[in-house]
């Protein structure tokens, strides 16, 4: 029995939906990313409202970091590192 006997759908279909799948993977790994380090920009800001200079940039780089790092289930988005760095 070969693989296409064993699938109830044809061979595009099934791969646009494996496409499908790994695109909103890649999606919501990346907005959970992204959402953090737009907690730490947050975090940041209130941080230097209050004139507490050393602790806001600590947030700041861990928002560059997020928004900017590659690793292997992320690649780096330029939109929002644009945005990060100001």
């Amino acid at each position: 029995m070969s693989r296409e006997d064993q699938r109830d759908e044809p061979w595009e279909l099934h791969l646009a939906k494996h496409a499908a799948d790994q695109l909103f993977q890649r999606f919501t790994d990346r907005k959970n990313r992204m959402a953090l380090a737009y907690n730490a920009l947050h975090s940041y800001a209130e941080l230097m409202g209050q004139g507490k200079g050393e602790e806001a940039e600590q947030q700041w780089r861990i928002a560059q970091d997020l928004a900017t790092r590659g690793s292997p289930t992320f690649d780096d988005h330029p939109v929002f590192a644009e945005y990060v760095r100001g």
